[in-house]
């Protein structure tokens, strides 16, 4: 068993996001995060613009930006975003909570 520095305590949601539930389109599981590098790969092999540490609600969490200039020409933009500034974005929980969230939606879906 992998341990993460955290205790889950109750049941782990599924992924509710738009691409999850598609399950051809891109979910959050994803995108590789090499955490020590402060950068996110998505699918199609673009690499992060942006890593910005911020706090939301007292929350502390990172947004990871891509440059609209990978997103204008990638064939897997509707797969990926709808967003009509052609980036995308993800916000990820703290290493350790996002590490725990994964392994344990993994098992759970399998």
């Amino acid at each position: 068993m992998t341990t993460y520095g955290i205790a889950l305590i109750t049941p782990v949601l599924l992924d509710t996001s738009r691409q999850a539930k598609a399950q051809a389109d891109f979910a959050a599981t994803d995108f590789t995060i090499d955490w020590e590098a402060k950068k996110a790969t998505c699918p199609a092999g673009h690499t992060s613009a942006t890593w910005n540490p911020v706090v939301s609600e007292g929350i502390p969490k990172t947004v990871v930006t891509f440059a609209a200039l990978d997103r204008i020409p990638c064939p897997f933009k509707p797969q990926c975003t709808t967003a009509k500034k052609n980036r995308r974005q993800r916000s990820l929980h703290p290493r350790q909570t996002t590490e725990a969230l994964r392994h344990t939606r993994t098992r759970h879906s399998t």
